[in-house]
């Protein structure tokens, strides 16, 4: 979410990685809402890698070891790769994307 859009500031429920309910802060972000980074692997394929961030939160009464509030975010990853032919399958388009 970029700046210039607006999230209410009540707390919901979110889900945490463990699976278990906490209770969540809507925290407004500012930056692109995707980013892509290039990887470039040993077998000459190259991947590219598209983060795109949904929204983020603040979770209440949850901590890191060294105190920081913790976070959560949501988020998708989408991924295309160009690998060298003679890594395809015959037939094979350029570039395949999954998600």
């Amino acid at each position: 979410m970029s700046s210039d859009e607006t999230q209410s500031s009540e707390p919901q429920p979110v889900t945490l990685v463990d699976g278990t309910s906490a209770m969540g802060v809507p925290v407004g972000f500012e930056g692109p809402d995707s980013g892509i980074l290039d990887f470039q692997l040993e077998d000459g394929t190259l991947l590219k890698v598209r983060f795109n961030f949904e929204n983020s939160f603040r979770v209440v009464d949850h901590f890191l070891d060294d105190g920081s509030p913790m976070y959560l975010l949501g988020y998708s990853v989408n991924l295309l790769s160009n690998a060298p032919d003679h890594l395809k399958k015959e037939g094979g388009s350029d570039e395949t994307a999954s998600s």
